[in-house]
């Protein structure tokens, strides 16, 4: 099965990834292989991923050694909001409702601005008010990464639906729209029935 509706490409140099994000990738079970297939710069920032990276989705121990084990190894770089990015972080925790993120996902999109990274996000509301706010701002998804032709190259098909299938088992990682038809392809209907964040009534009867 070739790779899915990806949109990570080779200008993605720098990817600042929230907590919901990096949760889906230790979801798979294999983050330091994911992280190493990417070959690219993935930073975490430091209140994203003490305040809300706490459980091993697999485990459900502590996070702790496994991102440990992922900082001593280079695959993931824990990163400080600047002086310049206090600013945007503080706008977006403090708007109003609707307009309003918690501190991982503006940490992630702050940083993301302040260096020119991209940002990896699965949260709608976070989605859609970079898509609103600053449209120039590239930014992904976990299944952007997972259905990239990176991930594909190294892993092959049947690992490649492993680590979705453990994803969204352990992590419920969302799936969004554009990648629906691929991930039940991948995985297959009768597995994806048995993931709590699929919705049922969008698979085939039978």
């Amino acid at each position: 099965m070739p790779p899915g509706p990806s949109r990570l490409n080779d200008g993605h140099g720098t990817l600042v990834i929230d907590a919901s994000v990096l949760l889906n990738l230790l979801g798979t079970g294999r983050p330091a292989g994911v992280l190493a297939a990417l070959n690219r710069r993935v930073l975490v920032e430091s209140g994203t991923l003490r305040g809300e990276v706490k459980t091993d989705p697999v485990t459900r121990n502590s996070a702790k050694a496994v991102v440990a084990e992922l900082f001593s190894q280079s695959a993931l770089e824990e990163v400080c909001l600047s002086d310049q990015a206090m600013p945007t972080f503080m706008r977006l925790t403090g708007g109003p409702p609707p307009d309003d993120l918690e501190d991982g996902e503006a940490a992630t999109i702050a940083h993301a601005l302040d260096i020119g990274g991209v940002a990896v996000l699965d949260e709608r509301k976070a989605i859609r008010i970079v898509r609103e706010r600053w449209p120039d701002l590239p930014q992904l998804t976990t299944l952007d990464l997972l259905a990239s032709p990176d991930i594909h190259a190294v892993f092959g098909s049947t690992v490649q639906a492993e680590l979705v299938h453990t994803a969204l088992m352990t992590a419920r990682m969302r799936v969004s729209d554009p990648f629906f038809d691929w991930v039940v392809d991948l995985i297959g209907v009768e597995q994806a029935r048995l993931c709590p964040s699929i919705p049922v009534r969008r698979l085939p009867s039978g």
